[in-house]
């Protein structure tokens, strides 16, 4: 199925002789498949859905570059080797393209190979890390975010967030994210969390917009969380109106606040809410 040789991979899956199983796609598992058959049952929706969907097939325009890219490479050095690799990546012919991006051999061809292996090869595990490496001895900020998720999945956060700060430094926004969360999570300093969450947020960042803001205004510092609240409303965060709301009421903005409480009131009543008396009195019907 990673290859996209469908016709094969289902030709293996049914020769399990799961019964039913077309029978579920539309209603779901039968009750009485076990784990294995419902393992197969899903993997058989999923060529389904492959099949219907173009964007997750081989596209027809890089079928057609492949023998040119073919030609360079066989004249070529790393640049037509990986540029080759990188065809037939996107085709989903994994073991060609592996061979190819080993024979590049350079930090961004290795980076390739990993993310391939990783992401549609199902390798996982700490393995994986060298592949990573050059790349982000090179300053790659997404190879050095890779690397930490690497080990953070590994349950090694502590080397994970020596990574994650190296992504960060480099200007990776979700890896400044992950530092801001997890010093959150300790109950370290809520100003400390609070800068990683803005360095994220200058990515372009929609939730470390809105965490860096709402500390802010419960730290009272408003007119620095306005714009921060005002990108995370912009980006639809359900909390981020109630949060500008406080934050323009801290500043005297008065009916600013209010309009900004109806929006939230009208869009998100149920988690409006949670916020309690305030939030209800200031939405109150004045007539």
């Amino acid at each position: 199925m990673r290859q996209r040789r469908l016709a094969e991979a289902e030709r293996w899956l049914r020769a399990a002789g799961v019964d039913g199983v077309e029978d579920s796609f539309d209603e779901g598992f039968d009750e009485g498949f076990d784990a294995s058959e419902e393992r197969i049952a899903a993997a058989l929706r999923d060529i389904v859905a492959i099949r219907a969907d173009p964007e997750r097939m081989p596209p027809a325009e890089w079928e057609e570059r492949l023998p040119g890219l073919r030609g360079r490479a066989e004249e070529g050095g790393p640049d037509a080797w990986f540029a080759y690799a990188d065809a037939l990546d996107r085709l989903y012919r994994l073991p060609e393209a592996a061979e190819w991006y080993r024979k590049a051999g350079t930090p961004r061809a290795l980076l390739a190979l990993g993310r391939m292996l990783y992401e549609g090869g199902g390798a996982k595990g700490l393995r994986m890390v060298p592949y990573y490496e050059p790349a982000a001895a090179e300053g790659d900020a997404g190879a050095a975010y890779d690397i930490g998720r690497i080990y953070d999945e590994a349950r090694d956060r502590r080397t994970a967030q020596i990574w994650f700060r190296r992504a960060a430094d480099l200007g990776h926004g979700r890896a400044a994210w992950w530092l801001g969360w997890t010093s959150e999570e300790r109950g370290g300093d809520p100003q400390h969390a609070e800068r990683w969450y803005v360095r994220a947020a200058r990515r372009g960042l929609v939730p470390p917009a809105f965490l860096a803001g709402r500390s802010m205004v419960r730290r009272g510092a408003c007119a620095e969380a306005e714009p921060l609240l005002r990108m995370a409303c912009e980006g639809e965060h359900a909390e981020a109106p109630y949060w500008l709301a406080e934050a323009l009421r801290g500043l005297g903005r008065a009916e600013e606040a209010e309009r900004w409480l109806r929006v939230a009131a009208s869009a998100y009543p149920d988690l409006l809410h949670q916020y309690g008396e305030m939030a209800r009195l200031a939405l109150r019907d004045p007539g």
